[in-house]
């Protein structure tokens, strides 16, 4: 970091959107200091991205792209785990939530959503974090999803054909992909 005070304009070329709040609730012009709360929630956060910037240089990195549903919601989160020959470390990186909605809707139907919800998630972390996974796991307790997954059949209803298109791209992304069961 430079010994001179952090501005606005240092953070917002790089932050995340709690520190980018923040920010703007503080009234200060873009070239001077920002106050102490806004600088040290900036330094933690810069710190802790050193952190995950040296978790990929570890020897072999795993994507772990977990997904699961209820009546009320669905989400996939996402954790990387890096192996050394001393140590193993797994970091949570990102999840994406959304509400079920309002119409009825089966759970078939939203585990297909939270599994197509979880392949964007995945897609978003190797672009943004330009990094070439040994491996990819997607973990769901959805044996449907899995089997349509896994089908050779390609007679399948719109509304499953449209969401289990994203999966037939995968094995041209990634070095390697496995769907596990929970």
């Amino acid at each position: 970091m430079p010994a001179r005070p952090v501005t606005k304009r240092d953070i917002l070329s790089c932050a995340p959107k709690q520190l980018l709040q923040e920010l703007r609730r503080s009234i200060c012009g873009w070239d001077k200091a920002v106050n102490q709360d806004v600088e040290v929630a900036w330094r933690k956060w810069r710190n802790d991205i050193q952190i995950v910037e040296s978790l990929f240089a570890l020897e072999h990195q795993s994507l772990h792209v977990f997904s699961d549903v209820s009546e009320v919601g669905y989400g996939a989160v996402a954790y990387l785990r890096c192996e050394s020959v001393e140590q193993v470390r797994c970091s949570f990186l990102m999840g994406k939530s959304r509400v079920a909605p309002l119409e009825p809707v089966t759970i078939l139907r939203l585990e297909l959503q939270v599994a197509v919800l979880a392949v964007r998630l995945m897609r978003h972390l190797v672009k943004q974090l330009e990094a070439r996974f040994n491996k990819v796991y997607f973990w769901t307790d959805s044996v449907v999803v899995l089997h349509y997954i896994f089908s050779t059949s390609s007679t399948f209803k719109t509304f499953v054909a449209s969401r289990l298109f994203p999966y037939m791209e995968i094995p041209t992304l990634l070095n390697g992909d496995m769907f596990q069961p929970t």
